[in-house]
């Protein structure tokens, strides 16, 4: 592991890519899970505005645009050094590292059970412009990746309630400057 000491070189900010990421991200997380839900909801004969099958349509094209955003975060947060935290000790450093590449894990479990469900013998496209491969179809495997999906979901929802509570205490208990390092710069 990397020192904590802050160094010369250390950065105090996450690098802009990761910023613009983590902030197209966020909203697309919002909005999959909110037409999960209400697909979920919605009986699959329902005619009108917005059906079950038009719902799942977008619910997984937006999980598969998720999947790819987090491919590209993982990549340039690899690529990248970890801004330097400062004041908050090593431990709340490691964990926050831990439930950041948790919520990555998560981020790229959803979609790829998402897919392994909605592909099992079924015609798949990621907005209805690039066709994507099926699979033949297979109960045990929809069923696995459907319970994979379910309990998965759980857990993204502890993970973000997890992250958007230490932002808050970070922001508003601390006020340490450490949510600083994911907000956009402000003009001065």
């Amino acid at each position: 592991m990397p020192s904590t000491l802050p160094t010369s070189d250390a950065p105090t900010r996450y690098p802009s890519t990761l910023i613009l990421l983590h902030w197209l991200s966020a909203p697309l997380v919002l909005a999959v899970m909110a037409l999960g839900w209400v697909a979920a909801a919605t009986p699959d004969d329902q005619t009108g505005f917005m059906t079950h099958p038009q719902l799942m349509f977008w619910h997984k094209s937006v999980g598969l645009l998720i999947l790819l955003l987090t491919f590209l975060r993982i990549g340039v947060r690899i690529s990248r050094r970890e801004p330097f935290a400062g004041g908050g000790g090593r431990v709340l450093e490691i964990a926050a590292m831990i439930s950041h590449w948790l919520i990555y894990i998560a981020l790229l479990i959803m979609p790829l059970s998402g897919y392994m469900m909605a592909a099992n013998g079924r015609p798949m496209s990621f907005f209805g412009i690039v066709p994507l491969p099926s699979f033949a179809k297979d109960e045990a495997r929809g069923d696995i990746a459907w319970n994979i999906h379910s309990t998965a979901q759980w857990v993204l929802y502890a993970l973000l309630l997890l992250h958007l509570g230490a932002a808050i205490w970070h922001a508003a208990i601390r006020r340490d400057g450490v949510i600083l390092r994911v907000l956009p710069r402000q003009s001065p």
